[in-house]
């Protein structure tokens, strides 16, 4: 077992592991392809046949990492919208569509598709529609991933509703 001393060390040796990984990037700034839909079909061909394709909203930090508990939403199904964007569907039903599943899907959809660099859509529900930001998958951040199915995740940012503030009965009846 570890003594108290060692494990302080640890720690201070991933800090400063990480203060390095945290100034490669500043001084190293990635340009990170556009998330369309040739990037996402070479993506999704990279990850395991049997891995759950999901949805995320904000799921990333400033740093540009996962942030670790972030809700993930089924995909139950993907059409070609009359503007010619690839569009998937975000369910919060259990059933789980695979990449595997995805991939026929998307077979048909090439088939009617002219051109491959378009817009991937997300349909929050029928009157929601917004644009993929984000691609994310284990598999394709560390090779200790590779060929196990893990989620396969697509993203996008939205801003929070704030609250509307409503008045107390009181004021409500003055206001009339």
């Amino acid at each position: 077992m570890a003594d108290i001393e060692t494990v302080n060390k640890a720690n201070t040796g991933n800090g400063v592991l990480r203060e390095k990984v945290d100034d490669y990037k500043k001084s190293h700034p990635e340009s990170l392809p556009e998330l369309d839909y040739a990037f996402f079909l070479r993506s999704i061909s990279k990850v395991n046949d049997s891995s759950p394709v999901k949805i995320a909203r904000n799921a990333f930090n400033d740093k540009r990492e996962w942030i670790p508990g972030t809700k993930t939403y089924n995909v139950s199904g993907v059409f070609l919208s009359e503007d010619n964007n690839v569009t998937f569907v975000m369910s919060g039903s259990e059933h789980c569509t695979t990449a595997d599943a995805l991939l026929d899907e998307l077979e048909k959809i090439n088939k009617k598709l002219p051109l491959k660099n378009v817009p991937i859509m997300i349909q929050i529900d029928h009157e929601t529609t917004v644009q993929a930001t984000d691609l994310y998958a284990h598999s394709l951040v560390t090779e200790a991933w590779a060929g196990m199915p893990a989620d396969f995740v697509l993203c996008y940012n939205q801003e929070k509703k704030q609250p509307q503030h409503q008045q107390p009965a009181a004021d409500q009846s003055a206001a009339e």
